[in-house]
């Protein structure tokens, strides 16, 4: 009992904080004590580095079926991730329910609305750019070649970029000569053209 009250007694503060008993309880010298250096304090977090104007939502404009799965899942991927996505659709087309709240669907005046084609024509180049000058998109993305390529290519807005399916490119562009001028003369113009295979490319290289 002796012994560990005189532990007891030679518990000692060391910086505000309660020691362990000493090596000179049990009779050695004590040895120095020694300093714990501060911990340096934390740096400031780095602010958030300014966007570049690159790096800002982008508006897009797609040509396409509203109702395909196809162009509903491309038009989709980019409205999920906060860029301002627009149908542009033919003026009476039926769109179905499904699209996200963000779309927007803008019509547009057809060509083939008219029966004289070239008055049709420029009806069509007025309405859509009226449209596009609202939308003032950074990029317009037709998809499938027939139809719709051949609207991007009146719109007469670049860039434009074309994604081909496979029979627009294989079958529809062999139905007729127009039709296949119409399609060459758009693909031609593109800024861009996309395949989902190497094929299918070499087939549009090939037009």
């Amino acid at each position: 009992p002796q012994r560990l009250a005189d532990r007891g007694r030679s518990y000692r503060k060391v910086h505000g904080a309660q020691a362990l008993p000493g090596p000179h309880a049990a009779g050695r010298r004590p040895e120095p004590t020694r300093r714990i250096p501060a911990m340096p304090s934390p740096a400031a977090p780095e602010p958030a580095p300014e966007l570049h104007p690159q790096d800002r939502p982008l508006r897009l404009a797609f040509f396409g079926d509203p109702n395909s799965i196809h162009v509903r899942r491309w038009s989709g991927w980019f409205a999920e991730r906060g860029h301002a996505v627009s149908l542009l659709v033919p003026a009476g087309h039926d769109v179905r329910p499904g699209l996200l709240a963000s779309m927007s669907v803008e019509p547009f005046t057809p060509y083939y609305r008219s029966r004289n084609q070239v008055l049709g024509y420029f009806r069509e180049k007025r309405s859509l750019g009226k449209v596009l000058a609202r939308l003032a998109p950074d990029v317009v993305h037709a998809h499938f070649l027939t139809e719709y390529g051949w609207h991007a290519l009146m719109s007469g807005f670049h860039p434009y970029a074309i994604t081909v399916w496979g029979s627009d490119v294989t079958i529809s562009l062999r139905r007729s000569r127009r039709t296949a001028i119409y399609g060459r003369v758009s693909l031609r113009a593109a800024d861009l053209v996309t395949g989902d295979s190497a094929s299918l490319v070499e087939d549009v290289i090939a037009a």
